[in-house]
């Protein structure tokens, strides 16, 4: 009889355990995860990306960066609404995650500002990922013209000189900001 009961309250505190343990991991994933659209959040862009930089520089291995930025989204929350205005967002993210590779970070670092990491992808790479994402929205926004949208783009790769994430993003958002200033809806790529 004692044996037994041991081994009933061994069972309950290792299921206890278990879903103790399950819980702790969803939670972890919902901090990390932007709840609109799926992709990683800034948190989860912050626990993620400075060790792929890291990583990249240790081995020498090319690294890119796009930061993206939709046009004119705040003109879509004030004259559509913001319901329409996330369904925007969440196709978006549909492509990025489509489009994506696995070893690719993908998030939504601000309201309607994304960042792509893209390992062992060298400038011309990233080009043709570009290209590909901005044709595969364009697409997307033809079958559902309500939702129409482009995006300006900034992209660095990494360079001997960058010691920091922080410095390479501010070189692809330098990109960004030319993107939108020569006109909006274009790529300009930093040095």
């Amino acid at each position: 009889q004692l044996a037994a009961n041991i081994t009933l309250v061994l069972t309950t505190v290792a299921v206890l355990v278990a879903w103790r343990d399950e819980a702790d991991a969803k939670l972890l994933e919902q901090a990390l995860t932007d709840g609109l659209t799926g992709l990683a959040n800034r948190r989860g862009w912050d626990a993620r990306a400075p060790a792929m930089f890291d990583q990249a520089r240790r081995h020498g291995t090319p690294l890119a960066l796009i930061m993206l930025d939709l046009d004119l989204f705040k003109h879509i929350n004030d004259t559509r609404g913001h319901e329409v205005g996330d369904q925007v967002l969440r196709l978006v993210s549909s492509v990025l995650l489509d489009h994506r590779r696995s070893s690719d970070l993908v998030a939504r670092v601000g309201g309607e500002e994304f960042a792509l990491l893209l390992p062992h992808t060298d400038q011309a790479a990233a080009i043709v990922i570009e290209q590909r994402l901005r044709a595969a929205l364009r697409s997307s926004c033809d079958r559902q013209p309500e939702l129409r949208v482009d995006y300006s783009a900034g992209m660095a790769v990494l360079q001997a000189h960058d010691d920091s994430l922080t410095a390479f993003t501010v070189r692809a958002d330098s990109g960004l900001y030319m993107a939108k200033s020569q006109g909006r809806g274009q790529l300009q790529v930093v040095g």
